[in-house]
């Protein structure tokens, strides 16, 4: 583990320490946050190994080094498409959730990988390359509810972005619906579909509705932002219910999830709990 990972377990672990080593820390983590801001020491990437994979991660961006740690986001580890299925990675950032699903789906599946913003599709891609996968289509375009050009914002260390939320800088990308992109890549159905799009999720989901049409028992996996009350519905869930989809939350500390499937469709995943969220 590089010393960039190390000091994010101890940034984790803060509240646990004594006062004079919080000090210490913090100095540390100032030191940390005012270097990045300096090219090149804000591209500088290192190798680290990832549920078996290797992945480039940028050495100073704090987002890079949660994404790949430990413990990130364990209620969505297990949550993985069919042996020879097709699975769609929507803000796939620099690639976590591609690798696992290109390893479950193996060599008769596919992925598709959407990441917009330059630099994460840049890393996106590379990790995908360092591990041979073959069955990984990376897109550099945002989903959303139609296909044309959209300003992307995004922040400093070049993670969070979203073609909905106000941040410091913009990107003018291409945006395509689902259904448009897998009209151009000859798919036709979905099994698993995984959403983080930092708020713009009814977009995505809008855009996608004849690829879900035709795919009966996909599973949909949706980070949920601006909301974190499940038993209060939000758009999201009410979009999913209204078409039959039973909706579950799940929980990573403070973030908020929901896994959607078909009602019509038997699925032993979904505890029969999932059912008592009202709309």
């Amino acid at each position: 583990m590089p010393a960039a990972s190390r000091l994010l377990q101890w940034v984790k672990l803060r509240e646990s320490y004594s006062l004079p080593q919080r000090w210490i820390l913090r100095t540390v983590l100032a030191t940390w946050k005012a270097t990045r801001r300096f090219a090149p020491l804000n591209r500088m990437t290192s190798e680290v190994a990832v549920d078996g994979h290797r992945m480039r991660v940028r050495s100073f961006s704090y987002d890079d080094l949660l994404t790949v740690s430990p413990d990130y986001e364990l209620c969505l580890g297990a949550i993985l498409p069919p042996r020879g299925g097709i699975a769609v990675d929507v803000g796939a950032f620099i690639g976590r959730y591609t690798l696992a699903y290109a390893r479950a789906v193996g060599p008769s599946g596919r992925v598709v990988a959407a990441e917009p913003l330059p630099a994460n599709h840049r890393l996106l891609t590379r990790n995908v390359e360092l591990n041979r996968y073959a069955n990984v289509t990376c897109v550099p375009y945002a989903l959303g509810s139609e296909t044309r050009d959209v300003q992307l914002m995004y922040d400093a260390e070049t993670s969070t972005a979203s073609t909905v939320g106000q941040l410091p800088r913009a990107v003018v990308v291409p945006q395509v619906t689902l259904d448009d992109l897998f009209e151009t890549l000859g798919i036709r159905n979905v099994d698993l579909l995984k959403i983080d799009v930092e708020g713009a999720e009814l977009d995505v989901l809008a855009g996608s509705a004849r690829t879900l049409a035709a795919s009966p028992a996909v599973e949909i996996i949706v980070e949920i932002h601006g909301h974190r009350q499940p038993e209060t519905p939000c758009p999201v869930y009410q979009w999913l219910v209204a078409r039959g989809y039973r909706v579950a939350p799940l929980r990573d500390g403070e973030r908020l999830f929901y896994r959607a499937q078909s009602a019509t469709v038997e699925h032993a995943s979904l505890t029969p709990a999932a059912d008592g969220l009202t709309g």
